[in-house]
């Protein structure tokens, strides 16, 4: 729950030991930050994402929206940053925070020698997440015993996990406890409702997860790919106040994508301004323009339509990707309840 409600549900809680904030870009440009002196801050990355609000137009802008955390944070407190971002890695440098870089490509770290004080620096290496904390390197856990990663497949939430790693060993936590998050979180769809959730339903797998911009479907898909199935499904829709191009950008990765049924599904009740069938009527014409075959590609007005549909498909082997909004919670419940019954 980003943004200042949020912020106080948690700090007000007589029982809060630690409060890890959400922060979100939007947020901060309308009403500011909730927090002063927090002990460290984490930006994860600058993505083509909500450009043209709140006056934002550029990823420049965007990078300097998204650091105005800093103003937040105590003057010695570190800042955790995404060293495979190329506007992190730029705004990054013109900080006065002392830095912990994370990274999924060793050798980009090793550029960055000498081009700031660094405290640390969190990566990959030979198949573990690894952390250079004050000097010391120590190999943590194993990607493949993380959950979240998919086995590594999905290397956006590998960059994640060491986001975690970079942040917890920021605040002193023992690495013990850092470990066994690491190995238990994403085990269970309550974990984390709605990012990711994996479901197993009359021997098919079922992957819900609320993305909703082209990145994050992206990044989701490109992993997916990489699990061994019979048949591929993927339902997805884009809300109004995504651009055209992202439209375009989401169904020419379909296209490329190996899949054996497409569900292009409406957001009703997210049109922001479109009109109904708008963008998706981009999606469906950049499908047959990829010429993806028409008996491949469905159009369903709901979630619940998607859901119906994809579940009267799944065989055993399978494996389907829906891309959940209005719905989210009470299908996922739904998932659950089959997932439980195999």
């Amino acid at each position: 729950y980003s943004g200042p409600t949020g912020a106080r549900f948690v700090l007000r809680h007589p029982n809060t030991e630690l409060a890890i904030l959400e922060v979100a870009r939007g947020g901060m440009l309308r009403r500011g930050l909730q927090v002063s002196d927090a002990d460290v801050g984490l930006v994860t990355n600058v993505a083509d994402d909500h450009l043209g609000e709140n006056g934002v137009h550029t990823l420049d802008q965007l990078a300097e929206a998204k650091f105005t955390i800093v103003r937040g944070l105590a003057p010695d407190a570190p800042v955790v940053v995404n060293a495979d971002d190329l506007h992190c890695r730029a705004y990054a440098r013109r900080l006065n925070h002392p830095l912990i870089w994370f990274s999924l490509d060793r050798p980009q770290l090793d550029i960055l020698k000498g081009k700031r004080a660094r405290l640390g620096v969190c990566y990959v290496d030979n198949g573990f997440l690894v952390r250079e904390i004050n000097g010391l390197r120590e190999s943590v856990i194993a990607v493949m015993d993380v959950p979240i990663t998919f086995n590594g497949a999905a290397r956006y939430n590998t960059a994640n996990a060491l986001a975690a790693l970079a942040t917890a060993s920021a605040l002193n936590l023992p690495i013990k406890s850092i470990r066994g998050a690491l190995a238990e979180f994403g085990r269970e769809p309550t974990d984390n409702p709605g990012r990711a959730n994996v479901f197993h339903i009359n021997g098919a797998q079922v992957i819900a997860d609320y993305g909703h911009n082209p990145e994050g479907i992206t990044a989701l898909l490109q992993a997916s790919m990489a699990l061994p199935a019979k048949r591929r499904l993927v339902a997805v829709g884009l809300a109004g106040d995504r651009s055209d191009d992202a439209a375009r950008q989401v169904g020419a990765l379909l296209g490329q994508l190996k899949l054996d049924r497409i569900i292009v599904k409406e957001l009703v009740g997210y049109l922001r301004g479109r009109v109904e069938g708008e963008l998706s009527g981009i999606l469906l014409n950049t499908l047959h323009a990829a010429r993806v075959s028409k008996s491949k590609i469905s159009y369903v007005r709901t979630d619940i339509e998607a859901m119906a549909q994809t579940l009267a498909w799944l065989k055993p082997g399978d494996l389907a990707v829906l891309f959940l909004h209005e719905n989210l919670i009470e299908l996922t419940a739904q998932l659950a309840q089959l997932s439980q019954a195999e």
